[in-house]
């Protein structure tokens, strides 16, 4: 029988291939952030329910069959934020795309998708858009995820976003959205 302390070691290093913060785990697995940061640091006797709600959760979004590595497309082509939104429409074009991470160095900084550009070529004359930089009309970031996150979790997020990027010790290494999802899983 695994004992107490090997079984939250487990939880944390699951919770750290999953590239979730303590606050993540404890909203998916309705327990709070206090308890999972008193139950890593082994300040605390965690009740036997509350242990196996987190162990559950961990479980159930690791062991479910493909994983985010086998459904991602790999390289991710991106732009810079100071990329003309031209160099993002060439992009987007040859490659079907429907959405691109905006990068600040091996930071994402945001996405800049086709929609963006069409509502901004209707304030704009179409022509002028073009000349300017992704960040002026990018959204939020896309997700970022660990390769080991399930395919049920994956197809959770893209109800939510169109795309979720892939990281590995602290670089994209792919990129999963809807078509691929449907393509692969």
């Amino acid at each position: 029988m695994i004992d107490l302390e090997q079984k939250i070691k487990k939880i944390k290093r699951k919770r750290k291939e999953l590239g979730l913060t303590q606050k993540d785990l404890s909203s998916k697995s309705d327990v709070s952030q206090s308890f999972i940061a008193k139950l890593e640091s082994g300040k605390l006797e965690p009740s036997y329910s509350k242990l196996k709600k987190v162990e559950d959760l961990l479980k159930k979004m690791t062991d479910e069959g493909p994983t985010a590595e086998d459904l991602m497309n790999s390289p991710v082509q991106s732009v810079k934020k100071d990329d003309e939104v031209k160099k993002a429409v060439k992009i987007m074009r040859g490659n079907e795309f429907s959405q691109l991470p905006v990068m600040d160095g091996d930071t994402q900084v945001g996405c800049i998708k086709a929609r963006n550009v069409m509502l901004a070529a209707e304030e704009k004359d179409s022509d002028s858009i073009k000349e300017v930089d992704a960040e002026e009309i990018m959204d939020p970031a896309f997700p970022e995820i660990s390769p080991q996150m399930s395919a049920r979790i994956v197809k959770e997020l893209l109800r939510e976003r169109e795309a979720v990027l892939v990281k590995r010790e602290g670089n994209i290494i792919g990129i999963v959205d809807s078509d691929d999802f449907l393509g692969k899983s």
